[in-house]
């Protein structure tokens, strides 16, 4: 036999659980009918079905489900009448979006479908229809749209701008409808044809350093094209030449023609080279700060035990007792800075129209900072254990004049990439 007063615990959690159910079901209702009057239909629809699975015979709230599901849908088959109305290009892209969403609507009222109607004790039905038909077809309309503006931008076989447009317009049809047609074998065509050969020359020094830092020119020429190379989605699109590739196609083609070999332009060197496009660029500043120290003086204070003393017990023994005292200490911290700064210029020339497709000022840094400590005045004693290593520390040393700016030539390099790499996306 149960124990009453297990059995009235039992009653009471039971019940405050049902008042805190009732509690969220009212809270879900208010947030929904607010959503409702500010015209969001969508929102409101899916807190009503929230509220209504913690109380599916609460009358407020289905009584809003009914018109918020109408309104709902209402909405959304008005913009798909504007959106056949206007007939734009992309009519079939915005039709899968309106009824992708329209799907959703209807699935998200399954949960309290069918409804026990608090008026007439009889389950209600709400009307659906049939959205994903729609759906499908407008997949498969848009699939063909895009396929067919692929197989025409396909055709331009000799432009890899007009190749690459064709390998989005096929993988776009893959994304409505997987498995379209044959765009799977026109995207890999598309793809293959869409390489552009890029020759980087090597940059002009402007910078007025006269071979101070070293080669610079050859190091950020390389630089660029080993980084060029090694990423992946610049090699999905560019093959670049190399230098060494460079120098033979020249020494062959001027070999053969030697009526070219005051060709210096980019465009004649294009097309000596065979490439579509062509890198150049020039190095116009290198600003290099010397170290600089500058300091700071810093007091410490402890208090700590400088000795002892005698005293006297009231029983008039004699005994000894730390004496404390604050001592100081002053240190000083010495911050050496220095910092080397580049500026270049790069552009990428389309060898056909001599059109420049990218030109780019581009700037980078590099600093170097370190900090030691010595001690001026005072008690050492003052110092914390981190402050008194801090002062041991050896006076640091910058990196060489060359490395840092073989750091910052380096970091351009990074700078140039990602600038080719935003292109060709």
């Amino acid at each position: 036999m149960l124990d009453p007063m297990r059995l009235r615990l039992a009653g009471l959690i039971l019940a405050l659980i049902l008042v805190g159910a009732c509690g969220r079901n009212v809270t879900l209702y208010k947030q929904a009918l607010k959503e409702y009057k500010r015209g969001e239909y969508e929102t409101a629809l899916k807190t009503n079905v929230r509220s209504l699975q913690k109380k599916p015979s609460y009358a407020p709230s289905q009584r809003l489900i009914k018109k918020t599901f109408a309104k709902a849908i209402e909405d959304r088959e008005e913009k798909i009448r504007l959106i056949q109305a206007a007939a734009q290009d992309d009519m079939w892209d915005q039709l899968v979006l309106e009824y992708a969403a329209l799907v959703e609507l209807q699935n998200s009222i399954q949960p309290v479908n069918p409804l026990p109607d608090h008026d007439t004790g009889e389950p209600y039905q709400f009307e659906l229809q049939d959205f994903q038909a729609k759906l499908t077809e407008s997949q498969a309309n848009a699939a063909e749209f895009h396929y067919n503006r692929g197989l025409v931008l396909a055709a331009d076989q000799d432009s890899p701008d007009s190749q690459k447009a064709a390998a989005r317009e096929f993988r776009t049809a893959l994304d409505f409808v997987p498995g379209y047609r044959d765009a799977s074998a026109r995207l890999g065509a598309a793809k293959g044809l869409s390489v552009k050969r890029v020759a980087i020359l090597p940059f002009e020094d402007k910078s007025g350093t006269q071979g101070q830092f070293g080669s610079m020119i050859d190091l950020l020429t390389a630089t660029i094209i080993g980084k060029l190379i090694q990423d992946k989605v610049i090699s999905e699109y560019l093959e670049v030449v190399t230098r060494d590739q460079i120098s033979a196609l020249l020494a062959e083609q001027l070999l053969s023609a030697p009526e070219n070999a005051d060709s210096a332009n980019p465009a004649a060197l294009g097309g000596l080279l065979d490439v579509h496009e062509i890198m150049t660029g020039k190095i116009i500043l290198v600003n290099l700060v010397p170290p600089r120290t500058s300091y700071v003086d810093i007091k410490e204070t402890k208090n700590i035990v400088t000795g002892q003393e005698s005293y006297f017990t009231k029983k008039g023994k004699e005994k000894k007792r730390d004496v404390r005292a604050d001592v100081s200490c002053v240190y000083r911290r010495y911050t050496k800075t220095t910092s080397v700064n580049i500026i270049a210029s790069f552009s990428l020339i389309e060898v056909l129209t001599g059109k420049i497709k990218l030109p780019e000022i581009v700037s980078a840094d590099y600093s170097w900072s370190d900090t030691w400590g010595r001690v001026m005045s005072g008690d050492e004693r003052a110092l914390t254990e981190a402050t008194a290593s801090f002062c041991l520390k050896d006076e640091p040393f910058p990196p060489s004049d060359v490395g840092m700016v073989h750091i910052a030539l380096d970091n351009l390099s990074n700078d140039i990439v990602t600038a080719v790499r935003n292109y060709i996306r």
